[in-house]
This record gives structure tokens, sequence and C-alpha cells, in this order.
């Protein structure tokens, strides 16, 4: 039976190498270069077209940057150790940590951490640049009179003299101003700062290059860091996860994941202080239950001494006062645990 494999596989193989022998005789060198002169053009063309294609996509698509940082998580339950209680929750599990690296709540957080209330572009002819950190110029917003106006763009063509036209749509003007003086309009309130003399510079010899603003709400900056966010589990024994973010603009990237990786230690700092806190208000509350058990407990000595004439307590049998002990232990147990389980 081996033998016949092999054979057939000698079969197979002799028959390939005859197929590639037929092509090379069968293949003729000038008969391609003649077909090939025929369509030259079209061939020329195709290439020309590729590459125009692929140039113009390498041109005008952003490159997109990605910043990573690794946190190490460390959980640990003060109120299982002051208290000596078991825990109810998984320490080891990552999920519910990596989960609330991604969830709504903490990434509005450090949203409001960013310098991020507007968001300034340059406007191009076909892609648009967002001016982070570094503005031409800066908006001041004094008062929103329409809710309409987050999220949208708000284009700025600046003047000579100092003025600049406003516009809530493109090519739609609502009104000429100044910079430095408050602008009213029907929908917002606000100054202009110009911090680069560039634009100045620009305007005085033709090359004006226009702007816009955005007023960006808390909701919408959520929704772009969460696209932009990853968070997975780097290694599970050792407490690690991987949070990266992918933006084309590389210092909000990098800016975005540092203040994240801060406000998430924040948080677990506010967590943790106020689980201490309930701890001791908790501690404080059982003391004086405890003094007061311990005061009855006394006087309830001092009355079995007199009413039975005992001097000394160490002629009366160990094993009443360990058993009436041990009660105790267990009466204070399942009281802290019931109003731990309560709270």
């Amino acid at each position: 039976m081996h033998k016949e494999d092999i054979s057939k596989v000698n079969d197979n193989f002799n028959d390939y190498r005859d197929r590639i022998a037929n092509f090379s005789n069968d293949f003729e060198v000038g008969l391609f270069i003649f077909i090939l002169k025929k369509n030259l053009f079209l061939v020329v063309s195709i290439l020309i077209t590729c590459i125009t294609i692929a140039l113009t996509y390498l041109h005008y698509t952003p490159s997109v940057y990605q910043s990573r940082a690794t946190l190490q998580i460390q959980k640990r339950d003060n109120a299982k150790k002051v208290l000596n209680v078991d825990d109810i929750y998984d320490e080891s599990s990552l999920t519910a940590e990596t989960e609330l690296l991604k969830s709504d709540l903490l990434i509005k957080r450090t949203a409001k951490r960013l310098p991020l209330s507007i968001s300034y572009f340059e406007k191009g002819e076909i892609l648009n640049t967002q001016l982070y950190p570094n503005t031409n110029f800066t908006v001041n917003i004094l008062s929103i009179n329409d809710s309409s106006i987050f999220d949208i763009p708000l284009y700025i063509n600046f003047l000579k003299d100092g003025k600049f036209e406003f516009s809530l749509a493109e090519n739609k003007v609502e009104g000429v101003y100044e910079t430095n003086k408050i602008c009213k309009t029907k929908t917002i309130t606000f100054t202009i700062e110009i911090n680069d003399r560039e634009i100045i510079e620009s305007v005085n010899s033709g090359e004006n290059t226009e702007h816009f603003f955005v007023v960006n709400s808390l909701q919408s900056l959520s929704n772009f860091f969460i696209q932009s966010l990853s968070v997975d589990i780097a290694n599970q024994t050792a407490n690690t996860v991987i949070m990266s973010s992918k933006m084309k603009n590389p210092q909000l990237a990098k800016d975005f994941l540092m203040a994240h990786a801060n406000e998430y230690i924040s948080f677990d700092l506010e967590t943790k202080e106020k689980s201490s806190k309930n701890i001791l208000q908790f501690i404080d509350s059982q003391l004086d239950t405890v003094y007061e058990n311990l005061r009855e407990s006394e006087l309830s000595l001092n009355n079995y001494k007199k009413e039975n004439r005992i001097n000394n307590l160490d002629n009366v049998s160990t094993l009443y006062f360990d058993y009436f002990k041990q009660y105790e232990e267990e009466e204070l147990e399942i009281q802290v645990n019931d109003n731990l389980l309560k709270q």
C-alpha cells in the first residue's frame, strides 16, 4: 500500500514537470513583446491610473496615530481586612475594570479634564486640520442662546483691520465683527482673540485661510472618545490592562490616554475613600453598641457576685465564662455581618 502511494506521487510530479516544460517550449518571447507593443498605450494608461489613485489616496487620507498605556489594577478590600468578613466579589476579575475604563461615566469625567470645550480647525480644500493643542485664535463663549449651536461648524473668515466674518453655515455670512470685542448673534455671544500674528500677515498678503470652530457638547466628546478607545486585558495574573487610542491628531491621542488613566486612578481613590469613611462610620456606630453590651455584662456580673456572695470570680468555674465569652463573640459577629449586608 505504501509503495502504491509513492508511485502516485512520482507520477504526479512527472506530469507537473512535463507541463512546465511544454509551457516553456510553447511560450514565445517575441510574440509577447509584439502583443505588448500593440497594447502599450493601454498598459501605460492602466499603470498611470493606478499610480495616480494610490498617490491621491495617500496624499488626501489623513494619518491615524495610536497611543498606548498599560495599567496595573490593584483591588484591596479594606472591609474584609478590618471587619474580617468574607468577600462577596471576585478580586481577580478584570472584566469589571475594563468595562469601567470604557464607560460613558468615566470618559465624560476625562473629557472635562481636557481643554476641549471648543475645537478649532483650519479649513482645507479637501481635508480639515484640527488645531490642537496650539490654536491661531481663541474663542471665549459668553452665552449660548440656542442649544442647536452645539457640535456644528461655526465658520470664521478673518479680514483686514482686525475684523472677521462669522457664519453659521458655509458661505452664508451672519455678520462682520471685530476681534477682542463682544460679538452678539441670535444664537451665541462670544469674543475672539488672535494668538498668532501669522493670521494678520496672511490676511494682508491675500493668502488668508478660512477657519472654523465647534462648541462641543459633553456627550459628543464622550462618543468620540469611546469610538477611539480600546481596552484589553494584557495579563490576568499580573492584573494588567492595555488601553489604546487611535486618532488623527497624535497629541490629542496621547493627552486623552494620559488624562483617562489619571482619571481612573482618581476615581479609584475616591471610591476607596468613600469605602474607608463608611467603614469608620460603621465601626463608630458599633462602638456604642459594644460599650452598652459590656456595661450591661459588667452590671450583670456584679449582681451575680452579690446574689451568690462571690468575692473572687476565679473560684467560679471557667467553663461558664468561656461559654459566655463565646456566645458574645458569635452574637457580635452576627450583628456585624447583618449590618454590613444591609449597607
